[in-house]
């Protein structure tokens, strides 16, 4: 008998006698569905950096002191820009407070013969005029902080791109209400304006990060700062030693040490909210 079909191999016309599969072949799927192919991940979530609990994120806890090293590190890597943003900023606060001193100078309760006097007028008008100063520097600082979150995002910090993302209305009544508040926490005793300083820190970046109006963001920091109060004052201790070491550097190492704690706020709001942040 003649065919076109292959000898057959040796062994072949032995029947099968279990169940098992032959040799070199693929069982079938079970269920009906093929297997997944092979090396099929999936991509990369969008801004080139995972996110918190991903693998290569932030899985490990917060730590304070991750964020006065993430601020140095950010700082090291936008020196030029960040310092000649901070110079800016130092000028025209204190050109704003001299400004506001000779407009409403402070009162004197005492006067030349040691006797107490009190100047309604004049604590009045010191008030308003330090609270205008204190309004429009506001604008300054929420240029930085606005700077500071576009570097946690992955980006280089420009002075005139944070500041052309600034909502200026929103940032002025934002200034205003919290000199406001903190001029009465002040004079209530300090205490209540230390405290109100403390949960208030986030404010700006709200407004500026998410355009809340001036009271949501107010309420946001509370909240924020409220659920993370041990590492909030962790940080806020760890700055205040920064600032104090750039205070101590003949003013100068202010330059570097506010944009280090700017930065480091800025990883703080980010990572409290479990958002990501840019390595």
């Amino acid at each position: 008998m003649t065919t076109n079909e292959p000898p057959p191999y040796p062994g072949d016309d032995q029947p099968n006698t279990n169940d098992l599969p032959a040799y070199g072949s693929v069982p079938p799927p079970q269920g009906g569905f093929p297997p997944p192919p092979q090396g099929d991940y999936p991509p990369p979530p969008p801004g080139g950096y995972p996110p918190p609990g991903a693998p290569g994120g932030y899985a490990a806890p917060y730590s304070a002191a991750d964020a006065i090293s993430y601020g140095w590190r950010k700082f090291k890597e936008n020196a030029g820009a960040l310092i000649l943003a901070t110079l800016i900023v130092a000028v025209a606060t204190f050109a704003l407070g001299a400004i506001s001193e000779i407009v409403a100078p402070s009162p004197s309760f005492m006067t030349s013969g040691g006797s107490f006097v009190f100047d309604g007028s004049g604590i009045v008008a010191s008030l308003i005029a330090q609270t205008i100063a204190g309004t429009v520097g506001y604008i300054l600082t929420a240029m930085l902080a606005r700077g500071a979150l576009d570097v946690t995002e992955g980006q280089r910090f420009d002075i005139g791109v944070a500041f052309g993302k600034l909502d200026l209305t929103r940032v002025l009544l934002t200034g205003l209400l919290l000199s406001v508040l903190s001029t009465v926490g002040i004079l209530l005793c300090v205490l209540p304006g230390l405290v109100f300083l403390v949960f208030s820190v986030f404010t700006i970046y709200f407004v500026v990060d998410t355009d809340q109006s001036p009271t949501q963001a107010l309420g946001s920091s509370f909240g924020l700062v409220g659920r993370n109060f041990g590492n909030g004052l962790l940080t806020g201790l760890l700055a205040f030693l920064v600032l104090m070491a750039g205070l101590l550097l003949c003013f100068v190492g202010l330059l570097a040490a506010i944009p280090i704690v700017t930065l480091a706020a800025a990883y703080a709001y980010k990572r409290f909210q479990n958002l990501p942040v840019a390595p």
